[in-house]
């Protein structure tokens, strides 16, 4: 599946809600001269760009020219969403997740679970610090049960991804839910 970043739905919705460029700028944290180089494909959007879409309320598929609305989302496709998000946000950076990763980081993050409650180990995930730990932990488990090169960053993007997919999931099953309602 092709991902890219949906800069005409981005021109739509600035001229829908009447916002400049140089608004639109404003409200991303970024320089009005970076969003004309975006915008003219002279620059490819970086994470401070991406975040600042998610920050002033779009949704990734509002953001990513990538799967649309359809009708009751399977479930057993949650791992594949969840990596077209990774690599519909990771573009940036050139990095492609594949499928077997995410049910690597998926897989890895239950055996860290079940270690830390099997030896007893505390680890406060309310903290930075604490979500740093656990990450690098769910990495040194996946590298060395799975055989990959992943870093604690991906885990970080794995998870956050996964919020954002389960958002967007609900959002278009209450909408079916409405339209069936009608």
């Amino acid at each position: 599946m092709e991902h890219s970043i949906d800069l005409k739905g981005i021109k739509e919705y600035m001229e829908f809600n009447n916002i400049s460029q140089r608004e639109l700028a404003r409200r991303l944290k970024i320089s009005n001269s970076a969003l004309i180089k975006i915008f003219n494909a002279e620059r490819n959007p970086g994470m401070k760009f991406i975040q600042g879409l998610f920050d002033i309320g779009f949704k990734t598929n509002n953001i990513f020219a990538q799967r649309k609305c359809q009708k009751s989302l399977d479930e057993a496709n949650i791992p594949q969403y969840i990596c077209d998000y990774m690599n519909a946000i990771s573009i940036c950076t050139n990095k492609e997740y594949k499928l077997y990763e995410i049910h690597n980081i998926r897989t890895s993050i239950e055996l860290e679970n079940e270690d830390r409650k099997k030896n007893s180990i505390k680890i406060n995930g309310n903290t930075i610090d604490g979500r740093k730990k656990l990450n690098e932990r769910i990495t040194q488990i996946c590298n060395k049960n799975f055989n990959t090169k992943l870093s604690y960053k991906d885990v970080q993007f794995y998870k956050k991804c996964t919020q954002l997919e389960e958002k967007d999931r609900n959002l278009i099953n209450s909408i079916e839910e409405e339209n069936e309602d009608d």
